[in-house]
């Protein structure tokens, strides 16, 4: 509306210079009617080139104005594009970050839970190592059973070769058991001529058992009977008569 108002106005204006030019014209006794068909032409097309002039000035102001007002509404889409992307960005982070706070919340308690665990399960493993400390008797049964209970990963693996070898425990005791009560009823023992047939019979029935093959010195019971057994041994040896009775009793073992 501004603009037709404007145009309006230059419309006046022109005429208003035409009319004074027209007075101007009298004072020199000229008058509209007066001018020849050359000078009516000529202010005619001077007048349409000023509305020419005018309309291409009001044309390229509405473009300005439109380019103007599509620049800010891609701006303002642009800008309302980039907020949504980074609501939705810091929406993940905040909940990557709670996440990551939440796990670990819940590593630390499992943490937590583990060690306790742990404790117990050293205990569990410190009750059936002393059981290698003593002979074989039941309650070796009672702790292989208590080392299925072992949770700790740390403590997993040192369970089941403690676990395999208190399984051996027994059939590897009766067998070295089986030697001294061969050793102390062989008749060779009271005779003292074959001292050293006897002791080379005997050493190699020793030798040959299934603890002294590959399970030597894992077991402490076994290793403490057999060096008894071999000192035993070697006193008769030196012209004395072994005699292995004692270390078929467990109490005198366990007091030694």
């Amino acid at each position: 509306m501004k603009k037709i108002f404007f145009i309006a106005f230059l419309l006046i204006v022109f005429f208003c210079d035409i009319k004074v030019s027209l007075a101007q014209s009298e004072s020199s006794n000229k008058t509209w009617a007066g001018l020849s068909i050359k000078e009516k032409r000529n202010a005619i097309t001077k007048l349409e080139g000023d509305i020419a002039v005018l309309q291409s000035a009001i044309k390229k102001q509405k473009l300005d104005s439109i380019k103007s007002q599509l620049t800010y509404c891609q701006f303002d889409s642009e800008m309302t594009a980039n907020k949504t992307h980074f609501d939705a960005i810091q929406k993940k982070c905040t909940w990557s970050i709670n996440k990551k706070n939440s796990l670990k919340q819940n590593i630390e308690s499992i943490n937590s839970e583990l060690s306790k665990i742990a404790i117990y399960d050293q205990y569990i493993i410190d009750y059936a190592s002393d059981k290698l400390f003593y002979p074989w008797n039941s309650s070796v049964n009672s702790a292989v059973t208590a080392l299925d209970s072992i949770k700790s990963p740390s403590l997993k693996s040192k369970s089941l070769q403690l676990k395999s070898l208190l399984q051996k425990y027994e059939s590897m005791y009766n067998e070295i058991i089986n030697v001294i009560k061969v050793a102390q009823n062989d008749k060779f023992r009271t005779d003292t001529d074959n001292t050293v047939l006897f002791k080379n019979k005997v050493s190699l029935m020793m030798t040959h058992t299934v603890y002294m093959s590959g399970y030597k010195s894992r077991i402490p019971f076994l290793d403490r009977l057999i060096n008894l057994f071999y000192r035993q041994l070697n006193l008769h040896s030196k012209g004395h008569i072994a005699d292995f009775e004692f270390l078929l009793h467990y109490d005198s073992i366990e007091k030694m």
